[in-house]
């Protein structure tokens, strides 16, 4: 399971269902969807590189 996937296991686990793997190895990234009141609707967006390492580590230490 690469770095992606955990961050991706974590912030499903804490209830952010919509976290997904989009792109081809080696030019992965994960992204969720998020409510926009403004747009009255959701958008997906990135989760940055450096905030992906931060949750795969989260994963881990709760997933020993």
């Amino acid at each position: 399971m690469n770095i992606y996937e955990k961050a991706k296991k974590y912030l499903q686990e804490q209830g952010f269902q919509s976290a997904e793997v989009i792109g081809e190895k080696g030019n992965e990234g994960l992204y969720i969807d998020v409510w926009n009141d403004r747009l009255e609707d959701t958008i997906s967006i990135r989760i940055h590189d450096e905030e992906v390492k931060y949750l795969a580590d989260q994963y881990k230490m709760h997933n020993p």
